[in-house]
């Protein structure tokens, strides 16, 4: 079986590092590819003429500069919907429209994040 190529897009580094570290952590790194990009424009450009995508799973923030979530998938969903590349969307918001937009485009799945990891 390949080893699952996992992309996270999110401008917070933080983040990046807490997601890399709970693979490592679950003791999975090597058996994981995890790529990430910080922000939907450098995302979108790296799959942009890709074929198919290189990704499995792609999680996807919400809130971000110079391409945000949604506007990401406004972009790529035409293209990613023909592969078994999984969306899964993430923010610190549980508005119902965003997460609606956010389905409509192909994400399967939703995750409100606490806004305070301490918590």
């Amino acid at each position: 079986m390949p080893m699952p190529r996992i992309l996270m897009i999110d401008d917070d580094a933080d983040e990046q590092g807490l997601f890399a570290e709970t693979v490592e952590e679950l003791g999975f790194p090597e058996k994981i590819k995890l790529h990430f990009c910080s922000n939907g424009l450098e995302s979108f450009t790296l799959l942009e003429h890709t074929c198919p995508p290189p990704f499995d799973l792609i999680l996807l923030d919400m809130n971000m500069p110079l391409m945000n979530g949604v506007e990401f998938l406004k972009k790529t969903y035409p293209r990613l919907a023909d592969f078994t590349t999984e969306l899964m969307g993430f923010s610190t918001t549980n508005n119902p429209d965003i997460i609606s937009e956010f389905k409509a485009y192909g994400a399967s799945r939703f995750v409100t994040k606490p806004s305070d990891l301490k918590k």
